[in-house]
């Protein structure tokens, strides 16, 4: 089966529908409002890209652009709270702030889809650029992430766009490099 048909416990899905199963094997999805849901992808977009997270003030100009600073502050606390109340069902995640950026740390139990691909893109990268044998397992979990379909299918907002054609671009230039 490809590794998004299997209930893997402790993981949340970007490829495909999102989906998030807590340690136990219970789906956790619904619990995300609208709000929440985007809140959790865009802190775990951030945080994948380059390690450091999200800036609070940007995640404050994209969900409460319309507050005051001081509004802003208390609904982002607000959201948080609620968001950290989930994903402790997940198991070892969490959502830190540190110097006024939001940030995932994720437990090695926990599984994320797109962190994975991500983390298989860059091996078989560096192996390319050392004209090492391609890891053909490597190459073909990868393949069988990105099988279950585009990332964030549902998510359609400005913000998520120059992530989704970043990983689409270098996932093609990946493929076409190893071809």
């Amino acid at each position: 089966l490809p590794i998004q048909e299997k209930i893997i416990n402790g993981s949340f899905r970007f490829f495909g529908d999102f989906r998030v199963i807590d340690k136990d094997g219970n789906e956790l999805t619904n619990e995300f409002s609208p709000t929440l849901k985007l809140m959790f992808i865009l802190i775990s977009l951030y945080t994948f890209k380059g390690g450091k997270g999200i800036s609070t003030s940007k995640l404050n100009d994209i969900f409460w652009f319309d507050k005051s600073d001081e509004q802003a502050k208390n609904n982002r606390g607000v959201f948080m709270s609620k968001l950290r109340q989930i994903l402790v069902q997940l198991g070892p995640i969490n959502i830190v702030n540190a110097k006024s950026f939001c940030k995932i740390e994720l437990g090695k139990e926990i599984y994320c889809d797109y962190y994975e691909a991500l983390l298989l893109m860059e091996e078989l990268e560096l192996e390319s650029e050392k004209d090492n044998k391609t890891n053909i397992t490597s190459l073909n979990t990868l393949l069988s992430i990105v099988s279950a379909g585009e990332l964030l299918a549902n998510v359609q907002n400005e913000w998520s766009d120059p992530f989704k054609a970043d990983f689409s671009n270098r996932l093609v230039d990946l493929l076409l490099c190893l071809s």
